[in-house]
């Protein structure tokens, strides 16, 4: 099976997962050419990032921080799914696959609240685990409750 999301490219066999980093030049692109001609998009980028424009670089490698985020999450945190390696220096993640929750499927509990469910949860080994750091929200709220625990 594969599936296509923002950051990565996921495969997926019998008993693995691989992450592949995506490298997105064109969002670069189309988000600099956007900062550089519309005046709001300019005034809110220099609000952020100053007058450089190097904060648009992560659109251009997001796939390959997601795949170090992941990788460094699961050495701190039980509740992340583990990774087995780290190819490439982190352009391609393998891990255990687990299999994907659905809404009927949902556990009383969250594990993580703040977190977008089903999509980013598992099963691995009869425990529900994230599965997917690549989005935003989904980090603060590991953040978060990784402080309290």
């Amino acid at each position: 099976m594969i599936r296509i999301g923002g950051t990565r490219f996921v495969f997926m066999t019998e008993s693995h997962a691989y992450k592949i980093a995506r490298v997105r030049p064109l969002k670069f692109l189309v988000r600099l050419l956007k900062t550089c001609f519309s005046k709001s998009s300019r005034e809110r980028y220099r609000l952020i990032y100053g007058f450089n424009f190097s904060g648009h670089w992560h659109y251009v490698f997001a796939g390959y921080y997601a795949n170090k985020r992941e990788a460094g999450y699961t050495v701190m945190d039980d509740r992340v799914s583990r990774v087995v390696k780290v190819l490439f220096r982190g352009l391609v993640v393998v891990q255990q696959r687990a299999e994907f929750i659905t809404h009927h499927e949902k556990p009383a509990w969250m594990p993580i609240p703040g977190t977008r469910f089903p999509r980013d949860y598992g099963v691995l080994n009869s425990q529900v685990v994230l599965i997917d750091l690549g989005d935003s929200a989904t980090i603060a709220a590991l953040r978060s409750s990784f402080k309290s625990v």
